[in-house]
């Protein structure tokens, strides 16, 4: 028997068992909707889940969603990016790379080695995120998840994208060949989305995607 906050929101009704199994376990004794995710979030992403570079905050970001909607939450993926997800080139004056401020990733890499990854090597060389994803639960107020690196905010998607990230990087040069901007040439990140180079950065949102589990757990019954 599982014991939930409200009837799951999942359509996957065949694969919900193993969700539900991690969910109780990790908001064990949780009543209230922000202490659950926070328990999912602490107990489980930063327990079982690694954060890697290069696109594994859209799976975190999916899987923490899918589990606060096994237990009848309302969850949403944000993502916010770069022009890279829409057009096959960038334009000079675009936004490039976005740079978290301090970022502590779940798993054994530290902020120290994500950031020296981050930033450019040499002038005119491309750095930080093209993308980021993280969760969003709308209920009791509008609270931002983001367990790639289990931090929490409440506010909307557009506060936390002002928390998240320190500086932009955008496209210095586009002919013949993409120059991006590098330390001592990069754009101080203002609140809300219309300032410099931000201004066509792309939000987009997503309900849920499939769930596959942390790495070690089945995602089938």
């Amino acid at each position: 028997m599982f014991l939930t906050y409200d009837v799951h929101r999942l359509k996957q009704e065949e694969f919900i068992a193993p969700i539900l199994r991690c969910a109780c376990d990790w908001a064990k004794g949780e009543r209230r909707i922000h202490d659950i995710c926070r328990g999912i979030q602490d107990n489980g992403f930063g327990t079982y889940y690694v954060y890697t570079l290069w696109g594994n905050c859209l799976y975190l970001a999916s899987d923490f969603v899918n589990t606060v909607r096994a237990l009848g939450i309302l969850g949403t993926i944000h993502i916010w990016s770069s022009t890279y997800t829409k057009k096959s080139r960038l334009d000079k004056g675009d936004m490039a790379g976005m740079m978290p401020g301090p970022f502590d990733p779940i798993g054994p890499m530290t902020w120290q080695e994500l950031y020296s990854v981050l930033t450019p090597r040499k002038e005119g060389y491309e750095g930080g995120w093209r993308f980021h994803a993280w969760g969003e639960v709308a209920q009791r107020g509008r609270h931002q998840y983001d367990p790639s690196g289990q931090k929490e905010k409440r506010g909307t998607w557009g506060e936390y994208e002002d928390s998240c990230f320190d500086i932009y990087y955008e496209v210095i040069s586009s002919r013949p060949h993409p120059k991006f901007g590098y330390p001592g040439r990069e754009k101080e990140n203002k609140r809300g989305q219309v300032d410099g180079c931000e201004k066509n950065g792309i939000h987009r949102t997503f309900a849920r995607m499939e769930w596959l589990g942390p790495p070690g757990i089945p995602s089938r019954p």
